[in-house]
């Protein structure tokens, strides 16, 4: 009877040890679990933040190319592009532009900031878009002594009252799109694009003079524009 109860008492204790084991083996693998869980919350903030640095740099960095002729800012002009914003309606462009001595006095440069948005898109298909209407603001300047920024003094008394230096420019335009296929060119956009424009002093030339036409202000450009990522 006495052994009896001492195996039933043993087994007790036995069944009692595995339980207490296994009740710590699950604990710590719930740990483990949980440590692991932490390690990965860790990597997922820190890869968060790397990316989100990454993606700031990368907004820094031009995505547009663009060959430009004509237009009130050079003979031919090649620059860099951004666009963002809701659907990249916006962009801003950098553009260097060139006069050869045909057209002006002097080879001359210029470089052009502009301000472009296209409100509207048109899609026919999966690979051509257009925008029927954009419109662009945009700041000239000339590299050339024989233009100033302030009146020199071989025009006294506030002769000209006007930088003959910098040109503020408005143009109007449209463009097409055409997506290139599986973007095995690295890009994802071709344009071709053209604008009407006029700059300031044109159009206040224009204004008291009787003699000159509306279109005499105007100015046509035609350009492209290479979208490479």
């Amino acid at each position: 009877m006495k052994s009896n109860i001492s195996k039933i008492a043993f087994c007790h204790i036995l069944i009692a040890l595995v339980l207490c084991c296994s009740v710590q083996k699950i604990s710590a693998q719930e740990n483990v679990v949980e440590a692991d869980s932490i390690a990965n919350k860790r990597v997922t903030k820190y890869q968060k933040r790397v990316a989100t640095a990454r993606e700031h740099w990368m907004n820094l960095l031009p995505n547009i190319s663009i060959v430009q002729y004509a237009g009130n800012i050079g003979f031919v002009s090649a620059g860099l592009g951004w666009d963002y914003g809701k659907h990249d309606r916006w962009e801003t462009h950098l553009m260097l532009g060139f006069l050869p001595k045909m057209v002006m006095n002097d080879d001359m440069l210029t470089l052009t900031i502009r301000e472009s948005i296209c409100p509207w898109e048109v899609k026919f298909n999966d690979r051509f878009s257009c925008n029927p209407a954009t419109f662009s603001l945009a700041l000239n300047t000339v590299f050339n002594d024989e233009f100033w920024y302030t009146e020199t003094e071989r025009y006294p008394g506030d002769y000209y009252r006007f930088s003959s230096k910098m040109r503020i420019q408005l143009s109007i335009g449209g463009q097409i799109n055409f997506m290139l296929k599986d973007n095995k060119m690295m890009t994802d956009r071709l344009t071709f694009y053209y604008d009407v424009s006029s700059f300031d002093l044109a159009i206040i030339s224009y204004v008291p003079n009787k003699r000159l036409e509306f279109k005499d202000i105007l100015a046509l450009g035609i350009g492209l524009k290479y979208k490479f990522y």
